[in-house]
């Protein structure tokens, strides 16, 4: 069936001279050939391929999970196969790793990868520190393959349950909705910056915690402060480094924003990157000469920041 407004237009185009008519509907073709484009390119771009599987037909599959509900599915139908094997584990969901097992009393760091596409994970960021990248493979195709799990080679599980069928995906899928989203409870979110929190309070101070963990070379700074700093005397910013040999994050630095000193524009600023723009946010702290600016605002020992604190 043609598209109303094209056919209008070719209609009119009739009363156009030949080389007119031509030249509009030359203009239509490239139009529809950029639109065919851009979809085909939406679809190339989808990193899993989660939302544009084809069935035999050619047809696309409907229902399919996306990045966030596969990654949930993943972590539930590897925590029922642990439950099944009688193997002890611990869901951590941080510092590289979704679950942490323990097989022949030896604590091993599992990062769960859920995928339509790879059973073996390439991108192993954190592997130099003994995480092992174990998969869970889905072929959304039918509801009748099997769900399959392929351990990392230095994973503990690769040398038994390499190819592992777990069970149907429709199977897995039911009893997914039907038992996860009653029964398991939320995690608290953790909190690594609680003990320095404790310490304030006890202290009687009103004071905002922030905090970043650096797990490698990466070094993180808050894109911005919220607007309710203005409802404590300072905010204070840590920044956490993860030491990987005790497996804990530690205190790396401090940093103390005085309140009166923040709403009088004190410190220095600097135009936000794209991303922050983003959000909204124009400007943001210019760590850099706020270091220089104000080292006595700086903290390289957790005792140096506490005493300041304890005089505001």
């Amino acid at each position: 069936m043609v598209n109303t407004a094209i056919g209008v237009r070719i209609f009119t185009g009739m009363m156009m001279s030949k080389s007119t008519k031509e030249k509009s509907l030359h203009k239509l073709e490239v139009q529809w050939k950029k639109a065919q484009k851009n979809i085909l390119k939406t679809f190339l771009e989808d990193d899993d391929f989660d939302l544009y599987l084809r069935d035999k037909k050619g047809k696309f599959c409907k229902n399919k999970m996306n990045k966030h509900e596969k990654g949930s599915f993943g972590e539930y139908v590897f925590a029922q196969f642990l439950n099944e094997k009688e193997i002890s584990h611990k869901r951590v969901n941080r510092f590289g790793r979704d679950f942490e097992i323990l097989i022949k009393d030896k604590k091993y760091k599992i990062d769960l990868k859920t995928s339509s596409r790879h059973k073996i994970w390439n991108n192993k960021k954190y592997s130099k520190y003994n995480i092992h990248y174990d998969v869970i493979f889905i072929d959304e195709k039918s509801e009748n393959i099997p769900v399959e799990l392929y351990p990392d080679e230095s994973s503990p599980l690769y040398k038994n349950f390499y190819g592992y069928k777990l069970g149907y995906l429709k199977d897995l899928k039911n009893k997914f909705d039907t038992t996860i989203k009653k029964s398991e409870e939320k995690n608290k979110k953790y909190d690594p910056s609680y003990l320095i929190k404790n310490k304030i309070k006890g202290l009687g101070k009103n004071i905002r915690v922030l905090y970043r963990i650096d797990t490698h070379d990466w070094k993180g700074f808050p894109d911005n402060l919220p607007g309710s700093y203005k409802k404590y005397d300072a905010t204070v910013f840590l920044r956490l480094k993860f030491d990987w040999n005790k497996d804990e994050p530690s205190f790396e630095q401090g940093y103390l924003l005085l309140t009166r000193d923040l709403n009088n524009n004190k410190y220095p600023l600097i135009e936000a990157q794209q991303r922050q723009k983003n959000k909204g946010i124009n400007q943001v702290i210019n760590w850099t000469e706020f270091k220089k600016n104000f080292d006595n605002l700086c903290f390289d020992d957790e005792d140096k920041l506490m005493a300041v604190i304890e005089k505001i």
